[in-house]
């Protein structure tokens, strides 16, 4: 099972901002996925590359498009794993897309400014109204690992329209997220859901992990998101892959994980 949870907060200590994370041989924390220092780097993303293998339809021969690439642990792991020569990775902040391009210089990265509250706070690009600067219909799969729990309602839903567009019909999207329904919300109001992700402030967007900083964790309304891809022209693969977070018996990671499937 993936644990690709971020570094949790905490009242007295407050970490920096996660696209200020600095990364050094003395700190094996896993930060979120994203410290290629940590013993459980390369396993997480061995992880995440073998559920896109089996549920996301990933082959040698497609074409993959890493939507928040991070530091590159889909493309290390992808490179041990299956070898795909066609690989694009996207991300918005400009300290991670310099260590992608610099530790994997065969592949192409493209860095995109979308504001973001963590990640990208002077960005230039509204992150409720822009599109992937991808070509149509160009790839097979679409990875979104670790970021739609980062991200309000608005920009999720931007994010799959952007998707649907870039993706080949039957393609897949692929992504880990934090999903509202009846029984992850029973558990919220209960307080039982696996740390870091106990989520205690409620607002429009969903409920977060912290009231001064919402998108360190927050989760996002099923209804909306299905609601989003029939809207697209996508469909969510069934069953929904629950996650830890809500104590599911068949978790494939921490977050939920879903596999949307472009309608041809």
């Amino acid at each position: 099972m993936v644990d690709d949870s971020a570094t949790p907060i905490t009242e007295s200590v407050k970490p920096p901002l996660l696209g200020d994370l600095v990364f050094e041989p003395s700190d094996t924390r896993p930060l979120g996925g994203l410290n290629y220092y940590s013993p459980t780097y390369e396993a997480s993303g061995e992880s995440l590359v073998h559920i896109l293998v089996s549920v996301g339809g990933l082959t040698q021969g497609s074409k993959l498009l890493d939507i928040g690439c991070g530091t590159g642990r889909i493309i290390n792991a992808v490179n041990k794993i299956i070898d795909i020569k066609n690989y694009v990775g996207l991300e918005i902040n400009s300290r991670y897309y310099q260590m992608c391009r610099e530790r994997f210089p065969n592949h192409t990265f493209v860095h995109q400014d979308i504001r973001h509250d963590e990640y990208n706070p002077t960005g230039t690009v509204d992150p409720y109204d822009y599109e992937y600067p991808l070509k149509d219909r160009s790839y097979d799969v679409i990875s979104v690992f670790g970021v739609y729990n980062h991200n309000r309602t608005k920009s999720i839903m931007q994010s799959l329209r952007s998707c649907s567009r870039l993706l080949k019909p039957k393609g897949r999207l692929v992504a880990t997220i934090l999903l509202l329904n009846q029984h992850s919300m029973t558990q919220i109001n209960n307080g039982t859901t696996k740390k870091p992700f106990v989520l205690t402030h409620k607002s429009d967007d969903g409920w977060s992990q912290s009231e001064d900083r919402p998108l360190l964790n927050i989760a996002t309304s099923e209804t909306a998101v299905r609601r989003t891809c029939i809207q697209s022209r996508m469909m969510i693969q069934e069953p929904i892959r629950y996650g830890h977070w809500i104590s599911h018996t068949h978790a494939l990671s921490t977050h939920d994980v879903i596999v949307i499937v472009k309608q041809g």
